[in-house]
Order: structure tokens, then sequence, then C-alpha cells
């Protein structure tokens, strides 16, 4: 049998196929790092903007405190009111950021959702393929 014969053959379809098949998994390989990568980089920020959130955040309830007590530093009751809102206020703005931070993860996408649905296309493929 010649090699042109082959190749039109079980043996040619069969090296086809594996042609077919390592070109589909290097595009796959590349999707999936392009994808990672823009999951490292939507993290690094979010963990900057967060850091630097909660940074200047509690450096102005510092501020915001030191200056309140300030002002009512001779009157006792005055003070324990002003110590209680504080304490109140904060407490409602960790709340209302954390449920926030919560809403904002949740609406976030499944990771490497377009390498998940090109393969499931891919293995679709290969199964009505297959059956032919």
């Amino acid at each position: 049998m010649t090699e042109a014969q082959q190749r039109g053959g079980i043996g040619g379809s069969g090296q086809k196929l594996l042609t077919l098949l390592l070109r589909l998994m290097a595009v796959r390989l590349e999707l999936f790092a392009v994808e990672l990568q823009m999951e490292i980089e939507q993290m690094l920020r979010l963990l900057l903007w967060l850091g630097a959130g909660v940074f200047l955040g509690a450096l102005s309830v510092l501020w915001l405190g030191i200056a309140l007590l300030s002002l009512t530093w001779d009157n006792p009751m005055a003070r324990s009111v002003t110590i209680g809102a504080m304490g109140v206020v904060c407490l409602g703005a960790t709340i209302f950021a954390g449920t926030r931070v919560w809403k904002w993860l949740k609406a976030l996408s499944t990771p490497f959702a377009e390498t998940i649905r090109e393969l499931g296309k891919d293995v679709a493929w290969l199964h009505n393929r297959a059956r032919k």
C-alpha cells in the first residue's frame, strides 16, 4: 500500500483528527491563559481599591471621632452619647459596605466561563462528529 493510500485510509483520518484535536486544545489553552490573566488583574484591582478604601475609611472615622469627642469633652453625658452614636454609625457603615461587597461578589460571573462554554461546544461537536 502506498503512502498516498494510507493517508486517505484510517491512518490518514486518525492523523487528521489528532491534528485537529491538538489545534483545538492549543486554542482553548490560549483562551484559558487570557481569561486567567483577566481574572488575576480583576482580583488585584479589587484588592487594591479595597485596601485603599479600608485605610481611608478608618482614617476618616478616627479623625471624625477625635473631632466629635473634642467638642463634647467637657460634658460627660454628651461625651457618652457621642461615643455611642459614633459606634452605631460605624457599625451601620460596616454592615452597608459588607452587604455591597457581598452582592458584588455574588454578581461576578463564573471564572473561566468562556473557556468552559467553548469546551462544551467542542465536546458537542466531537460527539456529533463521532456519530457520523
